[in-house]
């Protein structure tokens, strides 16, 4: 273990460059941080900056009210025990700069004798606190409480903005699942419905012995009961889809259209014009090749429900500045004002490409098929 004193860097000429180790956990060529990430990747760079060995990082936990502790650096097991959780009660908690204060008596067992408490602040939110345990007594001067509160206020920042993703992600995560299940209740109601209908149907006719009619309607019923499955795999194998290809999104949506005509009869085709396909490549982020997957599927499924399509296109363009996907399908279009409120498709369509960065156009007239474009720049990213 490092022993220091507050002194160590006491009437030194601070070298504030050395908080770029900070700002790098969030920088680019990471990937998106999480709270914990955060301060698990916290520890090391606040050890360096602040001589500091024994260093915690805890965050406010509202639904237990305290401060759960999520890093830690240079502490025995036996240490760890003692500091987790804290009850986000008392002084020390209120404080907006940072204070020392003398360790408890089952730390000093363990050889310490002060903990330097820095808020990780929001504004005046306190999101979080780094705690420096010390082996001495610590005077620290005006300026080493100031460097300390800057500690505090960079990673309180990066804290503040995981949090507000991860709430947009959670919410967004909830919209999802009930938007799926109102559609897998609806789609396999209607399903069990008429099977229900058939096999009634079924009884009729076996009690009257018709049973050439009744044989045509098992027939029947054993079709349905195979779409049934079809489209509940379809809908399995959709959810579980991933853009973890290597070679980009466009193997993905090959895969997605095969299984369409197979399962669903509608001929399909893809066309990728020029070297489009080269443009997907490093261009948008991982999240946004996900929205974009889910954005075709969404129009695919769309097309299966409404268009009674016999083929659909999808036709993919791309130069230096716009990738443009679109669909067109031949059945017998729509006027969208006249789309029932809770048809959630196209609005979920739409939020998922402004999520993106990208537009969603529409081109539908009654007998007249269905174009869907979605355009996306290239300079996407997933906004903050």
């Amino acid at each position: 273990m490092i022993e220091t004193t507050g002194s160590l860097i006491e009437g030194m000429t601070f070298q504030y460059n050395n908080l770029d180790s900070l700002f790098s956990i969030t920088g680019p060529g990471t990937n998106t941080p999480t709270t914990i990430s955060i301060l698990q990747q916290a520890i090391k760079p606040v050890q360096e900056i602040t001589g500091f060995n024994a260093v915690a990082a805890r965050v406010h936990d509202p639904r237990g009210s305290c401060f759960k502790l999520i890093a830690h650096g240079g502490l025995q097991p036996g240490v760890i025990q003692i500091l987790s959780p804290q009850p986000a009660e008392g002084t020390i908690y209120e404080e907006k700069m940072p204070v020392v204060v003398a360790a408890e008596a089952a730390l000093q067992v363990w050889g310490y004798r002060e903990i330097i408490y820095i808020p990780l602040l929001a504004g005046e939110v306190t999101v979080g606190f780094v705690e420096l345990l010390s082996t001495h007594e610590n005077h620290l001067s005006e300026s080493e409480f100031n460097y300390y509160a800057l500690i505090g206020k960079i990673l309180g920042s990066m804290i503040f903005q995981a949090q507000r993703a991860e709430c947009l992600q959670r919410a967004a995560m909830i919209q999802e699942r009930v938007r799926l299940a109102q559609e897998l209740h609806d789609d396999v109601a209607q399903l069990v419905r008429s099977m229900r209908w058939g096999l009634d149907e079924a009884r009729v006719t076996l009690d009257n012995q018709q049973l050439d009619k009744t044989y045509d309607i098992l027939d029947n019923l054993e079709t349905l009961a195979q779409h049934t499955a079809d489209y509940l795999r379809e809908e399995m194998l959709c959810l579980r889809e991933g853009v973890e290809c290597q070679e980009g999104i466009i193997p993905i949506l090959e895969g997605m259209l095969q299984r369409f005509e197979r399962n669903w009869g509608i001929k399909t085709a893809l066309i990728v014009v020029n070297d489009a396909a080269d443009h997907f490549r490093g261009v948008l982020s991982p999240a946004a090749e996900t929205q974009l997957v889910r954005i075709v599927q969404e129009a695919l499924m769309n097309v299966r429900r409404h268009a009674e399509a016999s083929s659909v296109l999808v036709r993919i363009t791309g130069d230096e500045n716009r990738l443009i996907i679109t669909i067109v399908d031949d059945g017998v279009g729509f006027c969208e004002e006249n789309i029932p409120h809770d048809r959630l498709g196209i609005r979920i369509a739409r939020e998922r490409a402004a999520s993106i960065g990208a537009k969603v156009n529409i081109d539908s007239h009654r007998g007249a098929g269905t174009i869907f474009k979605v355009e996306i720049p290239c300079c996407t990213e997933v906004p903050a």
